[in-house]
C-alpha cells in the first residue's frame, strides 16, 4: 500500500512512513528510507533541493527507479 503525505512537520513524516521521495520544483531530488537519513539531513534536503554526498547511512542514493519500480520523476 503507498500513501502520499506532503508535510514540513519532520516527526510527522517518520511516523507516518519509511520511505521519502523529496521533490524539489517537480524534480525528484532523492529517495530513500528512514534509516538512511537522520532527521537533520532530511530537513537539509528539503530545505535546499541537494543531496547531501552520503546521507546517513546510505551512499549514492540514485534517484533512478530499480528494475520493476517507478518514480515521480519517471512518469515525465
Amino acid at each position: 500500500m503507498a500513501l502520499l503525505v506532503v508535510s514540513d512537520d519532520i516527526d510527522e513524516l517518520y511516523a507516518l512512513g519509511d520511505r521519502f521521495h523529496v521533490m524539489r520544483q517537480g524534480e525528484l531530488v532523492w529517495q530513500g528510507t528512514s534509516a538512511e537519513v537522520t532527521r537533520d539531513e532530511l530537513v537539509e534536503l528539503i530545505a535546499s533541493g541537494t543531496a547531501p554526498e552520503a546521507p546517513g547511512t546510505a551512499e549514492g542514493n540514485s534517484t533512478e527507479a530499480a528494475p520493476g519500480e517507478e518514480t515521480a520523476a519517471s512518469h515525465g
